[in-house]
């Protein structure tokens, strides 16, 4: 649910990557927190209907649990930064460092190549 607001602010986010940014910023402001509303109501709608349910699809209750709720947050920062690394790596090689997009490309290829590893490893 949170996704969709995420992508519909994509669009904004994809002018400022190609140097088009906008001159009116607080219109851009604006739609950006109109899609944080949409993704807040989104998550209050999700909640409300999952305490309701027999078998929820995710068990919200789980967060009145300290430990439970503060990995949650720990892990909620450490994917905000990880991906922000993978976002800005290949700007900062490209800009600052005068790589071409193809070296650029590859120097973080690998980085994607572990993460989908770990991913489809096998748990214990």
């Amino acid at each position: 649910m949170l996704n969709l607001s995420a992508s519909l602010d994509g669009r904004y986010q994809s002018s400022i990557i190609d140097g088009n940014v906008d001159r009116d910023f607080i219109a851009t402001a604006l739609r950006s927190l109109d899609s944080g509303r949409i993704g807040i109501a989104a998550l209050a709608f999700f909640v409300r209907v999952e305490q309701r349910q027999a078998y929820p699809l995710l068990n919200v209750r789980l967060m009145s649990d300290r430990i439970f709720r503060a990995t949650n947050v720990a892990n909620t920062f450490n994917t905000i930064a990880f991906g922000g690394l993978l976002f800005l790596a290949p700007l900062f090689l490209q800009e600052a460092e005068g790589q071409t997009a193809l070296n650029s490309g590859l120097t973080t290829f690998f980085t994607a190549c572990a993460r989908i590893e770990r991913l489809m490893r096998p748990r214990k």
